[in-house]
């Protein structure tokens, strides 16, 4: 009987043996922080307010890493509850201000008060606030709010960071890195210093050292969605697609359905010439398109390429909407408007871009094969007249073969697209270029058999 009972009584020793108390489950979490192991700290946190609901301590520190973590909801959520539970004010007031501001909830935080509080803590408070001004445009206000962050604290990295924030708004972009600069010397792994140094790089086109700032960024940060796309970019700018696919990769894999993310993948897919691809991207990319016009002239050139005109016009249209002194846009557009038929509208989308560029040969190509479909011939010739006398060199480009030129392509690979070769008929007027670039030639035999 001694025995049975004891083989009953067992399991219940061993977990009661196991079990840790709430502030064991504390003391693990805050080694876990100090070894920045984040995920392994937010486990045992939640642990223990399994156990003690009332933690107050355990609140703000989970809201701390979701905070880092980009999980902005969830960080308001567990900072309000150690509000509730007495945690200070000090760590809790700059804390919800930084999650309000995040969220786009200025008034929320325009409304704190920042009396009462430390003299670092309200420093930190007044330069969000002076953040939360600058984004509702009050920048005269920004400045009073960041002037009284500074009287409080002029050292506070908050305060230098808000400072450099308002300097590249001014264009003063060497004064914002002398502020970051400062911050750096103290907080080298502060991924928001170096966010914003790759901000001033990028103003002042040190694109190199940009890049750099990015690669600190993102190698401090725990959520660097934006720095990641930011990178890609700039990798895409200086050619090196491996690069920039490694990033479009992570961020598809964390968000593949975030529209920058989708805008990345899309641009390398338009580059390697897989336009279906391309297609699918941009368009899973629309939703930022509003920051990235772009986007709109790239499916409108892909389209072009998948010989969808009513597509390809459609976007074109709504990105000359978004960049009217796009001179590549109002290419693309004309050419779209040409190609369905629109003879008499393709001028009047070239005019202005030839008012600032009148020598600009591919434009004058594109308004001469406008007139000459539209049934002035004599408009269209007085244009390549024109063209040859600009450039001795120039010859009679086919408006397909335009299309191809302004959209990116070259060579067999763009003629192969399109399905067209040098000598496919084109539109009505191929015969009538062909006669004039003989009679440009002065060959008047093969001109007799033309």
């Amino acid at each position: 009987m001694r025995n049975l009972l004891f083989a009953l009584m067992l399991p219940m020793l061993v977990a009661c043996a196991g079990e840790l108390t709430s502030e064991q489950y504390m003391d693990r979490a805050k080694d876990y922080i100090g070894e920045a192991d984040y995920a392994s700290a937010s486990i045992e946190l939640q642990n223990a307010l399994k156990l003690d609901a009332g933690l107050a301590e355990a609140r703000w520190l989970l809201g701390g890493i979701y905070l880092d973590d980009g999980n902005i909801p969830a960080a308001e959520h567990e900072f309000r509850r150690a509000q509730d539970l007495g945690w200070s004010e000090d760590d809790i007031l700059p804390a919800l201000a930084r999650t309000s501001l995040a969220q786009g909830n200025l008034d929320d935080v325009l409304a704190m008060d920042a009396d009462g509080l430390s003299a670092p803590a309200a420093a930190s408070l007044l330069s969000q606030q002076a953040m939360a001004a600058l984004a509702d445009g009050q920048v005269e206000k920004a400045n009073t709010l960041l002037a009284q962050a500074e009287s409080r604290d002029a050292d506070s990295t908050e305060v230098k960071l808000a400072r450099a924030t308002l300097l590249i708004t001014a264009k003063d972009y060497e004064g914002a890195l002398v502020e970051l600069d400062a911050v750096i010397e103290v907080a080298p792994e502060l991924d928001r210093v170096w966010r914003l140094r790759a901000q001033a790089l990028m103003r002042l086109e040190r694109l190199e050292e940009a890049r750099d700032a990015l690669d600190k960024s993102i190698e401090y940060s725990r959520f660097a969605l934006a720095d990641h796309v930011a990178r890609a970019l700039l990798n895409i700018q200086f050619g090196e697609s491996e690069a920039a696919q490694a990033d479009a990769s992570v961020l598809l894999e964390v968000a593949p359905e975030e529209p920058s993310a989708n805008y990345v993948q899309g641009l390398l897919h338009f580059q390697n010439r897989n336009y279906g691809p391309a297609i699918k991207s941009l368009t899973a990319a629309e939703a930022v398109a509003d920051e990235y016009p772009v986007i709109y002239y790239h499916l409108a050139t892909a389209y072009q390429f998948e010989q969808d005109i009513e597509l390809s016009r459609k976007y074109a249209t709504q990105f000359l909407s978004r960049v009217p002194e796009s001179m590549p846009g109002r290419k693309v557009l004309a050419i779209t408007l040409i190609q369905g038929g629109e003879y008499s509208a393709a001028p009047v989308v070239l005019r202005p871009l030839l008012e600032n560029a009148p020598n600009d040969l591919e434009a004058l190509n594109i308004m001469a094969n406008a007139l000459l479909l539209n049934d002035q011939a004599y408009g269209g010739l007085v244009i390549y007249r024109q063209m040859r006398q600009l450039d001795p060199e120039w010859e009679i480009v086919p408006l397909r073969r335009e299309a191809r030129l302004i959209t990116g392509g070259s060579g067999e690979v763009a003629s192969e697209l399109l399905g067209l070769g040098d000598r496919d008929p084109n539109f009505p007027q191929t015969e009538i270029l062909e006669i004039l670039a003989l009679v440009e030639k002065e060959d008047y035999p093969c001109l007799l058999y033309t």
